[in-house]
């Protein structure tokens, strides 16, 4: 989702005033937030972004995926994140298994620069529905602005069944290949648990 059409089916969940929004074109806070967008490098591109200013101490502000299927074992979710200004708070990510069950799997705090910058999270195998929540904490100051941008998903899909596998290559109960060296090494390569 680069966020400028609309927000993708991303949905804020926060409970107060401190929130995730679309914003473009710099946040209201001086010497913080981005003044341009990742997508388009521009004051015209959009992101997703939470202003310090909004809220108090430790608010959270919370920005929830659609609902995903399955995640195969190599899943990984990229995003661009900005966090710039001397009271960065934290920004955090979990995956949701199911209505209630939530692990963090990434996190960060401080102020990283006036500039994008790239993270890559491994969501690894997930059975069932999953959801992926973004997680912004707000630091004693109102120079924390935190925004987001560019979220993809990789590699996230179970693998196909084939026709025949090569070699190397073991063959799933579901008919899908996984290399050989796959198999045993405590991760769902096949999405039915057959080369475990």
């Amino acid at each position: 989702c680069t966020f400028e059409q609309d927000a993708c089916s991303w949905t804020d969940v926060s409970t107060g005033s401190y929130s995730w929004r679309r914003d473009r074109n710099g946040t209201t806070t001086s010497n913080t937030g981005p003044s341009v967008d990742h997508t388009v490098g521009t004051m015209l591109g959009w992101y997703m972004a939470v202003e310090a200013y909004t809220g108090t101490v430790n608010n959270l502000a919370r920005l929830k995926s659609p609902t995903l299927r399955q995640g195969g074992a190599a899943c990984m979710l990229k995003f661009w994140y900005h966090m710039y200004g001397s009271g960065i708070g934290r920004l955090n990510v979990y995956i949701q298994l199911g209505p209630v069950a939530e692990t963090q799997v990434w996190s960060l705090n401080q102020d990283r620069g006036n500039q994008w910058r790239q993270a890559v999270v491994y969501i690894g195998r997930a059975r069932g529905e999953f959801t992926v929540l973004f997680e912004a904490i707000r630091s004693l100051s109102t120079a924390g602005d935190i925004a987001i941008d560019d979220i993809t998903f990789e590699n996230c899909a179970l693998p196909a069944a084939q026709t025949s596998c090569t070699r190397d290559q073991y063959r799933c109960t579901s008919q899908a290949c996984v290399d050989a060296d796959r198999v045993c090494d405590f991760s769902d390569d096949c999405g039915d648990n057959s080369d475990e």
